[in-house]
């Protein structure tokens, strides 16, 4: 409407300079042009008013080219146009209140891996809540409580231990409305190796590869041919000192399978023992036998079994890991999650007396494992029931972690 009054002024300036006798006719055609101008800012008003409406309530028509399915745009949020529109002299649609009271929310913003000893940030961004907790099984033994509710709460993760590599983990955000709401999301990530870690191991694996060290059929006996590639991977393992390497050995299907895995044991360890007396940090390397599980070629050729009579290296992970994240009281008739994770296994399982029958086989080795738990029977009620996890590494190392619960009524 601004350039309107312009116009109008220039005319009313002419008129005064040019042709004074004008002016009854300029008074006139100006209250035609202020008459005018007024009716046009009222209309802009009105529609302007409508537009800033629609945006909030989110009842505007799907423009032409756009999806009509399609979720709204970031910026053209709610938000966003509640803090650009100007207070209604109505005192406010409802709609608007809606969006400045917030409605109880939880979002998290988490990237989907973390490398191994580098520091990860989380937020936690909520709204409408008077209190919430988080809590990621793995990490932390207790769900922790949130230090602004609503808001943004920044979490750092740093994962230090190698058995954690390749586990996925599960973080959880609850939040609280005053009237006893709650609002749950949950975020996976997964574990992996530093970049110089993997790039060593890269760098190992390269050596054997092209310099194969295949044992004979049989054997666990290091042969005089093999000796030049083993230097050349103790020279790289005695560069990097911090860097902790599994020795894995592998077998081809001759024999049966219990043979099989002792000797691929047999000959991982005598890698690691010539690495040791080479010099290598006996810290530095663990000795793992895959049997005949992973085969890279096809055992129906002399030349496949050969190369299945292998060694592979990859970032340690040490004994196996297990944590179980899971309520201490179950309410009869109400389906219960918990969170088995592990780590550094190769298999595992998980067992209640009462509820299963016989074993149940974890469905992701490593990684974060759920269960649903739901009791029906009444006479259950105030029993004690013990979830028992147990896992296996690929050196047949065993971990048992056990959760006691017991069952409520509603």
């Amino acid at each position: 409407m601004r350039a309107g009054r312009t116009d109008t002024n220039a005319f009313i300036d002419t008129a005064r300079r040019g042709r004074r006798w004008w002016w009854p006719v300029a008074l006139v055609a100006l209250a035609l042009v202020l008459a005018a101008c007024g009716d046009g800012e009222t209309a802009a008003d009105d529609t302007a008013g409508e537009a800033i409406v629609e945006d909030a309530v989110g009842e505007t028509e799907p423009v032409e080219g756009s999806d009509e399915g399609d979720e709204p745009d970031d910026t053209g949020s709610e938000e966003t146009a509640a803090e650009g529109a100007e207070p209604d002299d109505g005192g406010g649609s409802e709609d608007a209140a809606a969006v400045d009271s917030g409605e109880l929310s939880v979002e998290i913003d988490c990237p989907p891996t973390i490398v191994l000893n580098e520091q990860m940030l989380c937020d936690i961004i909520s709204t409408g809540a008077v209190s919430g907790e988080w809590r990621l099984p793995g990490f932390t033994e207790e769900p922790i409580e949130m230090e602004t509710v609503p808001g943004n709460n920044g979490i750092f993760v740093e994962p230090t231990n190698p058995a954690f590599v390749g586990a996925w983990f599960t973080l959880t955000a609850e939040v609280t409305s005053a009237d006893g709401e709650t609002a749950i999301d949950q975020h996976r990530f997964t574990i992996e190796s530093s970049a110089a870690n993997a790039t060593l191991i890269d760098d190992l694996n390269t050596v054997t590869t092209s310099t194969p060290i295949n044992f004979a059929s049989g054997s666990a006996q290091i042969e005089s041919g093999d000796v030049p590639a083993l230097d050349r991977v103790v020279a790289l393992l005695v560069a990097a000192p911090d860097a902790t390497i599994e020795v894995g050995g592998h077998t081809d299907d001759d024999g049966d399978d219990a043979a099989n895995q002792a000797l691929s044991e047999a000959r991982a360890q005598a890698v690691v023992d010539y690495f040791v007396a080479s010099g290598v940090n006996p810290q530095q390397v663990q000795a793992a036998g895959y049997g005949e599980t992973q085969p890279i070629a096809d055992n129906a050729t002399a030349e496949g079994k050969a190369a299945n009579r292998r060694i592979e290296f990859r970032e340690s992970g040490g004994s196996p890991f297990i944590t179980i994240d899971c309520p201490v009281e179950f309410v009869l008739g109400v389906e219960t999650r918990c969170d088995i994770v592990t780590a550094n296994a190769t298999d595992g399982g998980w067992r209640i007396d009462g509820f299963t029958d016989g074993d149940v086989g974890l469905a992701t080795i490593p990684g974060t494992n759920e269960i649903f738990i739901q009791p029906t029977n009444p006479a259950a009620v105030g029993g004690t029931f013990v979830i028992e996890v147990t896992v296996t590494d690929a050196a047949g190392q065993v971990a048992r972690q056990d959760h006691t619960f017991t069952i409520v009524a509603e």
